[in-house]
C-alpha cells in the first residue's frame, strides 16, 4: 500500500473516530439545549405574568389601608345609624378624602363606601374618570346618578361636583358576602361615553371590596361589631391590558387574565380587541373571536370536573393545535392570595416564534461543526500529501540514479529544492551529497578508462597485469558506441 494511502487512511480514520462523536454529542446537546432554553422561557413568562398581577393588586390593598386610616373617613363610617339611610354626598371633605388616597394613582377609578343594604354608596371618581352615588328617593325608589370631579380644592380640603343630565339609573347592586380579608367582585363594562357613530363606550373594572365593622381596624376579626357596610375600590382593567402588553413576548403570543368565578375577561395583551359585546357584555375566555384563546381554554375548561374555572387547581401545561398558527404551547394557571383573589391567567405562544429562533441557533451550531469536519479532512488530506510528496520524488531519483542518471543534480532539479518536513529535508540533503560523491567518482573512472586505451581494445594497465601474472577483476563499461571495452578494475 503507498504511503500516502496508508498516511490517509490512518489519520482520516483517527479524524472520524473524534469528530462522529462530535458531531453526534453537538446535535444531540443542540435538541437538549433547544428543549431546555424552551421550558426556561415558559417559566419565566409565567413567573413574570404573576408577579406584575400581583404588584398590579397590591397597590389596591396598600390604598384600602390608607383609607381605612383617615380620622375623616373613619369617623364618619363608624358614626353610622344602622336605621337610617346616609347621605354622602352633603359631606364634601369626606368625599375629598376619599379623592386624595386614589388620585395619585391613575389606575385606580374610584372609591368609596356602600352601606350595609347596598341602597346607598358612594364611589368617589380619579381625575377624568366618573363616580357613582346610589340613594334611596322617596319618591323615585333606589336610584344611582353618574356624577364627575370638575376641581379639587387642597387648601380647603373640597371638591366641585358635576352631574351630568340624564345619567340617572336604576340601583342594581347585587348582593355582595361581607369579607373580614376582602374579595375582588366580577368585572363590570359600564358606558361612560358616547362614540361619534352613537356606539357607547364603556369602561371596564374590576372591584375590591372589603367588609366595615364598628371601631374595628380593616383586617382584624370584628366578633359581635356591627357591620356597618363595604370600602370599595375600583380599579380600570386596562391597568391588566396594559400590564400584560408590557411583558416581552414572542411575536404572536397571545395573554389574558379572567375572572375564575364569572369567567369574565378582565385584560389582554391585544389592545385592539374587545373584552365585550356591543351591549357591555363581558367576553369568557373561550368565548373569545380569537381561536388562539378560545380553542385552548375551551378544551382545558370541558376537561374540568364541574365545568367551572374555580375548579383549576394547579397549573396545566400542554401543545394545542390551533388553526391561526399551527401548534401553540399553552400555560394557564390561577393568581391568588389571602384577599379572595381568584383569576386565571393564560399565555399562548406559537411553537414557531419561540422554537424558530432556537431552531437557527441549532443548524448554525451543527453548520459550524460540519466546517470544522470538513476542514479537518481537507488539513489531513493535505498533510498526507505533504509528508509523501517528497519521498516519492527522492524514491524517483534513486531509481534514476541506478540507471546512471544524474540529472537531479541540475541546479534546477529535485535536490536543489528543500521539502518544508526537517526530517525529509535532512534525507534530501545526505542523498544529494552521496550523489554528488557517485557521480564524480564514474566521471573519473570514465576519464581514466579513456586515457589509457589501446587499439587492442584493452588498457595499458590490464596488459601489465596479465604479464607480471596478476589475477585480475574486468569491468565491463558501455561506451557512446554500442561497444564495450574491458576495464581492470
Amino acid at each position: 500500500m503507498p504511503l500516502a494511502v496508508c498516511l490517509l487512511l490512518t489519520i482520516l480514520g483517527m479524524s472520524i473516530i473524534v469528530i462522529t462523536p462530535t458531531i453526534a454529542l453537538t446535535y444531540s446537546g443542540a435538541n437538549e439545549t433547544l428543549e431546555l432554553l424552551t421550558d426556561l422561557a415558559r417559566r419565566s413568562y409565567s413567573q413574570q405574568l404573576q408577579a406584575k398581577i400581583l404588584d398590579a393588586v397590591a397597590g389596591v390593598y396598600g390604598v384600602a389601608n390608607a383609607i381605612a386610616r383617615s380620622p375623616t373617613i373613619r369617623t364618619t363610617i363608624d358614626s353610622l345609624d344602622l336605621d337610617q339611610d346616609p347621605v354622602f354626598m352633603t359631606n364634601n371633605r369626606f368625599l375629598y378624602s376619599f379623592f386624595s388616597h386614589t388620585s395619585p394613582y391613575p389606575d385606580m377609578t374610584s372609591s368609596g363606601f356602600a352601606f350595609h343594604d347596598r341602597l346607598t354608596a358612594v364611589l368617589v371618581p380619579n381625575i377624568d374618570q366618573r363616580g357613582l352615588h346610589c340613594e334611596v328617593y322617596p319618591d323615585d325608589g333606589h336610584l344611582c346618578t353618574i356624577w364627575v370631579i370638575t376641581d379639587a380644592n387642597l387648601v380647603n380640603g373640597t371638591l366641585g361636583i358635576y352631574e351630568p343630565p340624564g345619567l340617572t339609573f336604576p340601583n342594581d347592586a347585587h348582593s355582595v358576602r361581607p369579607s373580614i380579608g376582602g374579595s375582588w367582585d366580577m368585572p363590570v363594562y359600564s358606558p361612560v361615553d358616547m362614540a361619534p357613530d352613537g356606539t357607547p363606550i364603556y369602561l371596564g373594572i374590576v372591584s375590591f371590596i372589603h367588609g366595615w365593622w364598628r371601631d374595628v381596624p380593616l383586617g382584624d376579626d370584628p366578633g359581635t361589631a356591627d357591620f356597618l357596610g363595604w370600602l370599595t375600590i375600583t380599579q380600570g382593567t386596562n391597568l391588566y391590558t396594559q400590564v400584560l402588553s408590557a411583558v416581552i413576548v414572542p411575536p404572536d403570543t397571545v395573554i389574558a387574565v379572567w375572572d375564575a368565578a364569572s369567567g369574565y375577561m378582565i385584560g389582554s395583551n391585544q389592545e385592539s380587541m374587545s373584552l365585550h359585546d356591543l351591549q357591555g357584555v363581558p367576553y369568557t375566555v373561550q368565548n373569545l373571536p380569537l381561536d388562539m384563546l378560545s380553542v385552548p381554554t375551551a378544551d382545558i375548561l370541558g376537561r374540568l370536573s364541574n365545568g367551572s374555572w374555580t375548579d383549576l387547581h394547579g397549573p396545566v401545561s400542554g401543545t394545542f393545535d390551533v388553526e391561526s398558527v399551527g401548534k401553540a404551547y399553552v400555560d394557564l394557571w390561577t393568581v391568588s392570595d389571602d384577599h379572595s383573589l381568584n383569576w386565571c391567567v393564560v399565555i399562548v405562544i406559537p411553537v414557531e416564534s419561540i422554537k424558530g429562533p432556537l431552531t437557527a441557533s441549532r443548524k448554525k451550531v451543527l453548520a459550524n461543526t460540519s466546517v470544522v469536519a470538513i476542514s479537518t479532512l481537507v488539513v489531513v488530506a493535505a498533510l498526507s500529501i505533504l509528508v509523501t510528496a517528497p519521498i516519492r520524488k527522492l524514491t524517483i531519483v534513486m531509481e534514476q540514479a541506478t540507471d546512471l542518471d544524474f540529472s537531479a543534480l541540475a541546479n534546477d532539479g529535485y535536490l536543489t529544492v528543500r521539502a518544508p518536513i526537517t526530517e525529509i529535508a535532512a534525507m534530501q540533503t545526505v542523498f544529494h551529497e552521496m550523489l554528488l560523491k557517485f557521480a564524480a567518482s564514474i566521471k573519473s573512472h570514465k576519464a581514466f578508462m579513456m586515457m589509457n586505451r589501446d587499439p587492442g581494445g584493452r588498457s595499458s594497465a590490464y596488459k601489465s597485469a596479465v604479464a607480471g601474472g596478476k589475477p585480475v577483476i574486468v569491468i565491463r563499461t558501455r561506451e557512446d558506441s554500442g561497444g564495450g571495452t574491458d576495464s581492470l578494475a
